[in-house]
């Protein structure tokens, strides 16, 4: 879990503080959050928000869709990596409880 909260290894505490990075998007992902928001803000709003993106051509309208893409596939691998390990130590606690309950009879 701790590589989990890494710091980006290619942008700075400065940067990620004028581009109003939210503690809790620097993460493992910061540095394709960066990317992204970096992205959105030098090209037009009007291309880049959300509704643009659902649609299904929006690769070749909005320039940003992919870094978000990247950045929302970090996210869910990170999510999964931490599910696992979470799962690994309850899987550890209850054959710990097992044993206990077994030894105690």
């Amino acid at each position: 879990m701790e590589k989990d909260y890494r710091g980006s290894t290619k942008f700075s505490e400065e940067q990620m503080n004028i581009y109003d990075v939210p503690y809790s998007y620097r993460d493992f992902c910061v540095d394709q959050y960066m990317t992204y928001l970096i992205c959105v803000r030098q090209n037009p709003s009007i291309i880049e928000n959300g509704l643009v993106y659902k649609i299904p051509f929006a690769n070749s309208i909005s320039s940003c869709n992919v870094l978000k893409k990247q950045w929302m596939d970090c996210q869910e691998y990170r999510e999964n990596e931490l599910y696992e390990e979470i799962r690994k130590v309850y899987l550890q606690q209850m054959k710990q409880a097992q044993a206990e309950a077994i030894s105690e009879n």
